[in-house]
């Protein structure tokens, strides 16, 4: 699984993958996917108290990298919250988690 969290701590920061296993079920007509969570993340994931939200699947199924449900969540956090605001370059570095060498500002 590529899904992961960055988490920032006191002396760097710590990246953990979020989905231990996810397997798609068909059975009699019906199909689901079951997802289990890394245990190790239960910590973060119980703590989590304000602006948590989850996207319509409508408007996410089209996706088809991490720093598509970054930018997406990130980008959409503004209009849970009711407010507006400017993104830097070096936050959208920050988020999408990419290196100062890989793109180049032209």
């Amino acid at each position: 699984m590529s899904a992961h969290i960055k988490i920032k701590q006191v002396n760097g920061w710590l990246k953990r993958h979020l989905i231990h296993s996810c397997q798609f079920i068909k059975n009699n007509g019906h199909a689901y996917v079951d997802i289990k969570l890394n245990n190790d993340m239960l910590p973060y994931l119980i703590g989590v108290k304000g602006y948590f939200s989850a996207p319509k699947l409508e408007n996410i199924k089209h996706f088809k990298k991490d720093q598509h449900f970054k930018l997406h969540a990130y980008l959409f956090s503004y209009l849970y919250r009711g407010t507006t605001g400017n993104v830097s370059i070096e936050q959208i570095r920050e988020i999408l988690d990419i290196d100062k060498k890989q793109y180049k500002l032209v």
